[in-house]
């Protein structure tokens, strides 16, 4: 219990978590049958976007303007817009990235395909044993390599996707600060 009471004494020295309507409701309902319909509620909501949606207890958010904070916030805006540009670029460099290695994985199955035809022409002949086996080893090493090359265009995919939908989200706060200024 004695950790708990510390835990609680930490979160509500905090003043952006001290004014939240969720640690206020957390503290003062009882009946926990309305508390998990309260959480209920909570979970289907969407954290705010934007800080004119922020709400809190004061209906306030604590914000200093100094000179320094008004530079720093010019700051942001030029480099925010900067940040943009070159984003953008790299995205489009990506997408570039991840059409040419799609086209590298088709190309590398169209040669297996033809190192295969090759194998099963000369399996068929009965051409020498090593020329064949050196042909069925390219078929499976080519193919392989298009596997590898497809599998990485979708793991870029994804990853470069979850990289550009996180600075997103950060770009926009970055906006949302800028503009009070």
């Amino acid at each position: 219990m004695r950790y708990l009471q510390k835990f609680l004494d930490a979160i509500v020295k905090i003043p952006v978590i001290k004014s939240t309507n969720i640690l206020f409701n957390f503290l003062t309902i009882e009946d926990k049958e309305q508390f998990a319909n309260y959480k209920n509620s909570i979970s289907k909501q969407q954290p705010p976007s934007v800080l004119k949606n922020f709400e809190n207890l004061e209906g306030i958010i604590h914000l200093s303007i100094t000179p320094e904070n008004d530079s720093k916030a010019k700051l942001i805006k030029v480099s925010t817009s900067r940040y943009e540009e070159l984003l953008n670029q790299i995205n489009e460099s990506f997408k570039y990235l991840l059409t040419e290695m799609e086209v590298v994985a088709v190309r590398l199955k169209e040669i297996s395909n033809l190192f295969n035809n090759i194998y099963q022409c000369s399996d068929i002949s009965q051409d020498m044993t090593d020329t064949i086996s050196t042909f069925k080893m390219m078929t499976n090493l080519t193919g392989n390599w298009g596997k590898i090359y497809e599998n990485q265009s979708k793991v870029m995919n994804e990853d470069v996707r979850e990289f550009f939908n996180y600075v997103r989200r950060e770009m926009t706060e970055f906006k949302d600060v800028s503009r009070l200024y």
